[in-house]
């Protein structure tokens, strides 16, 4: 046998990738698919109570009544 007669396919490769084409895709769970299994459906999520903290008084903290004070601004220079 002649190599050339090895390599030439004897079924019509043309017809069976049309075929392959048209075919959908196996659903999942079956096997041999590659399709991933559907999620289940999200669970609801509990209304949780966040707790409010009341703010402390005015007047609590010691920087609140420190008295401010800003730097001296420098002298311009003359000309």
């Amino acid at each position: 046998m002649a190599k050339r007669d090895l390599l030439k396919l004897p079924d019509d490769l043309d017809g069976n990738l049309r075929a392959l084409l048209n075919t959908p895709p196996p659903p999942h769970g079956t096997p041999g698919s590659r399709k991933a299994a559907p999620k289940p459906p999200a669970k609801p999520k509990k209304n949780q109570r966040r707790r409010y903290a009341k703010p402390a008084a005015t007047g609590t903290y010691a920087y609140e009544s420190a008295p401010v004070i800003r730097p001296k601004r420098k002298a311009a220079k003359k000309r």
